[in-house]
């Protein structure tokens, strides 16, 4: 089992179930999404899939919570980068990336 998530070597060998690999591919392309969205209309997402009134903030409240998220979006960005980089040459690493992607999901949503 150890061996399947740190493989001895991280080529691009992949040895587990085809759909593991799809599975990975639309996690990854989800994190890009909304990375992006988060990133670049951090506005509309704080507001709308959010749910945060940034009308009753003062102007530099909002500005603290959308600066937070965009900067949230890079970091989710640069995980998905990391997918990416595990589906174009890495494959071997996908178990791994599986292992990270929950660590990050506990550790921002917790155990509740």
């Amino acid at each position: 089992m150890l061996n399947r998530v740190f493989p001895q070597q991280f080529d691009n060998n992949y040895r587990g179930h085809k759909l593991a690999l799809w599975l990975f591919a639309l996690l990854v392309l989800m994190k890009l999404g909304i990375s992006l969205s988060s990133i670049f209309d951090t506005y509309n997402v704080v507001r709308s899939a959010d749910g945060i009134p940034l009308d009753t903030f003062t102007s530099g409240g909002t500005e603290t919570v959308v600066s937070i998220t965009a900067l949230l979006g890079l970091h989710l960005f640069l995980l998905a980068t990391l997918g990416v980089l595990t589906l174009i040459r890495y494959r071997a690493m996908i178990p791994f990336m599986y292992v990270l992607f929950l660590v990050e999901f506990f550790a921002k949503n917790g155990f509740n």
